[in-house]
């Protein structure tokens, strides 16, 4: 399973970073401020294209319908996960958040099948996210998840899930499309 993740980050091909791509020479602040808007603007407008309407319904039945919600994940998709926690609460929804990997474990060994766990992940492969989702899945909760990659692990074992078109997927500062992908998806959710 190691070498199978390990594979699938080494898989991933880094996109240039936002600022390699800002001519230095003459790029006034009003340019640099446009590209902003317009990276995260594109990438919005990228997973709406590919996003799955029939997915998104299938995963708010899911959560009207959980005895409890899991919400989990770490490092850059940790403020989506707090962010769904207070959306769903707003719903009225039995929702919790957990971004800690061992309170993640012991919270998932506690789950049974009428709980569902949303997961978080950019890459799909986050090592503390596809344990908490295995323990998950032993205790029969339902796992569904935001991903950014289709193919990853993670994607593969949940169910439904929802892929997000970001295209900076490896650095850190670079995870604010990601993010704002994240937050439209749940915003979706929260809608219907």
């Amino acid at each position: 399973q190691d070498f199978k993740i390990a594979l699938a980050r080494e898989m991933v091909i880094p996109s240039p970073r936002f600022y390699e791509e800002v001519d230095d020479e003459g790029e006034d602040e009003v340019a640099i401020v446009r590209k902003v808007f317009q990276t995260n603007g594109v990438a919005l407008q990228d997973t709406l294209e590919i996003l799955e309407i029939e997915a998104m319904k299938e995963a708010a039945q899911l959560l009207i319908a959980a005895r409890q919600i899991m919400v989990v994940g770490v490092g850059g998709s940790g403020p989506a996960v707090t962010y769904a926690g207070n959306r769903f609460l707003l719903l009225g929804l039995k929702a919790y958040t957990c971004s800690d990997f061992y309170l993640m474990l012991m919270a998932a060994s506690m789950l049974s099948r009428q709980d569902v766990v949303l997961t978080i992940s950019n890459l799909g492969t986050t090592r503390e996210i596809m344990e908490t989702a295995g323990i998950a899945r032993d205790k029969m909760a339902r796992v569904m998840c935001i991903t950014n990659n289709s193919l990853s692990p993670l994607a593969r074992m949940s169910n439904p899930t929802l892929v997000t078109a970001s295209r900076e997927v490896t650095l850190p500062e670079e995870a604010v499309a990601s993010l704002i992908c994240q937050i439209a998806l749940l915003d979706a959710l929260f809608a219907l």
